[in-house]
């Protein structure tokens, strides 16, 4: 299945949160605050641009299950806040 973001809005995802629990793993974080554990899984994104009513596949990012943010799986960097990172 592939997840849709929205052009020009946080990149995470806003809907079927229940999709991501199955097949999730185990993944650390690093924040402000420290490390942590957090479940992710690997999806497939899209982004929809209302103004042309189109969709771009963007390719494959780390969802977290939880909060529903993306993080490039090359990097770690999360797409929503520059204060977290995945570490990879």
């Amino acid at each position: 299945m592939t997840h849709v973001i929205i052009k020009g809005e946080p990149a995470c995802l806003a809907v079927n949160f229940h999709l991501l629990k199955d097949g999730a793993v185990l993944k650390t974080v690093k924040t402000v605050e420290g490390r942590q554990q957090r479940r992710f899984k690997l999806i497939d994104v899209q982004e929809y641009d209302p103004i042309r009513n189109t969709y771009e596949d963007i390719g494959q990012f780390w969802a977290d299950s939880v909060t529903g943010s993306l993080y490039k799986p090359d990097t770690g960097q999360c797409l929503t806040s520059y204060q977290i990172r995945m570490i990879v």
